[in-house]
């Protein structure tokens, strides 16, 4: 399977997401890994195979850790049309990550308040990225099968 031909537009994208992915010290794969693709298709848009579809600016941004209109200006992309709204479902799952977050804290708050020293251990689901207690073998969140933990 060939590459695709590098265009002029999408090397000058690419050179902007390399020098701003640079700015902040970040890698390629780091950056892949925050919008969830491979770390070789990320590389294709900083190499200048692949021009950066207007649909992808939010998820991009994140990952930059850049305002969307900032990174669409520097990318030649800011124009007339509206960038998308955010992932419904992505900001679903953060909301309940938080809201898991706030229990943990306040489960550990009130083991060390009544002086009881036990741990107690949750893991994240790698699906939803819920909390889960210790020991249990499916989330209770989204009902995935949860890895075997690590021993360290």
């Amino acid at each position: 399977m060939s590459r695709p031909k590098k265009t002029p537009e999408a090397q000058r994208q690419g050179a902007t997401l390399k020098a701003i992915r640079r700015e902040r010290g970040l890698r390629q794969v780091d950056v892949a890994a925050r919008i969830g693709m491979a770390s070789g298709t990320y590389s294709q848009y900083e190499a200048g195979y692949v021009p950066l579809r207007t649909a992808m600016i939010p998820e991009v941004a994140v990952a930059l850790d850049i305002a969307p209109v900032e990174l669409a200006q520097r990318l030649g992309l800011a124009g007339d049309e509206p960038l998308p709204g955010p992932d419904i479902g992505l900001l679903q799952r953060a909301l309940n990550v938080i809201e898991d977050l706030k229990v943990a804290l306040e489960l550990r708050a009130t083991l060390r308040t009544s002086g009881n020293i036990r741990t107690y251990v949750q893991r994240f689901c790698p699906s939803c990225h819920g909390m889960t207690p210790d020991g249990a073998t499916f989330c209770q969140h989204c009902g995935a099968r949860l890895p075997l933990p690590s021993a360290c």
